[in-house]
């Protein structure tokens, strides 16, 4: 029935609430009356199946998230005053601190399979659309095997990330801030299939395992270029131009 969704909603909020303000209330009411302070900014689809809270175990507080179609972070633009992107970009990094921005794709990405179907019409037509050069030029690179369209799809998937992290680089908030040395930019995808979330790895330009024990070590942080997560033993200089 139509209203099992709200009930299900309701009875999530019921087990939140007891959780978070009667259980273990000392969180809930640090970040209410204190402030939030999330470390990390995290763009993801709007996908159901793809919440970063439910991906990374995360509570109230923790990160600071911006959802839209396919993750899509589109090229800075000035002259557009009703960017949420870039507003959700400024208030991240200049109010709120933020030392990571992590953009987030996945596989079987409806938006992404609108892409590369050249779907055109509609809002999300014209949403998708903003990426169609990123599209032409993972088409090219691929020659012949462009004509697969799994392998096609699987490609601008994972091309769409690294567009959106580059595009990124371009909003002013993070131009300061990774020259300032305060900021670090990540690509991810999680692998719905496999249940994996992969990061690229500027030494083997692929996406590959995020590791569990992250070793994060105090270095320079060079503008134009982004840190990825990996076990110490691949923890070599961690940057990356494309």
């Amino acid at each position: 029935m139509a209203d099992d969704i709200l009930k299900k909603l309701v009875k999530g909020f019921e087990a939140f609430r007891k959780e978070h303000y009667e259980t273990n209330p000392d969180k809930m009411k640090d970040v209410v009356e204190n402030g939030q302070r999330p470390k990390a900014l995290v763009f993801s689809c709007a996908d159901s199946r793809n919440s970063p809270e439910m991906l990374m175990g995360t509570e109230p507080g923790d990160i600071f998230v911006g959802r839209q179609i396919a993750a899509l972070v589109p090229p800075y633009d000035k002259d557009d005053k009703d960017d949420t992107i870039a507003a959700s970009v400024e208030f991240a990094v200049n109010t709120l601190k933020v030392e990571h921005i992590i953009v987030m794709g996945h596989t079987s990405c409806g938006g992404i399979q609108g892409l590369v179907n050249d779907l055109s019409e509609g809002s999300v037509g014209h949403w998708v659309q903003r990426a169609r050069e990123m599209k032409d030029k993972v088409k090219a690179k691929l020659g012949d095997k462009a004509n697969d369209h799994d392998t096609l799809l699987a490609e601008v998937e994972k091309e769409s990330i690294l567009w959106s992290l580059e595009n990124l680089r371009k909003y002013p908030a993070v131009d300061a801030a990774l020259k300032e040395g305060r900021l670090q930019i990540h690509a991810w995808q999680f692998d719905m299939k496999k249940g994996e979330m992969n990061a690229y790895n500027p030494q083997t330009h692929q996406f590959e395992p995020v590791a569990t024990d992250v070793a994060v070590e105090e270095h320079d942080h060079k503008h134009g270029e982004n840190c990825v997560p990996f076990p110490k033993k691949q923890n070599k200089k961690r940057g990356f131009h494309r």
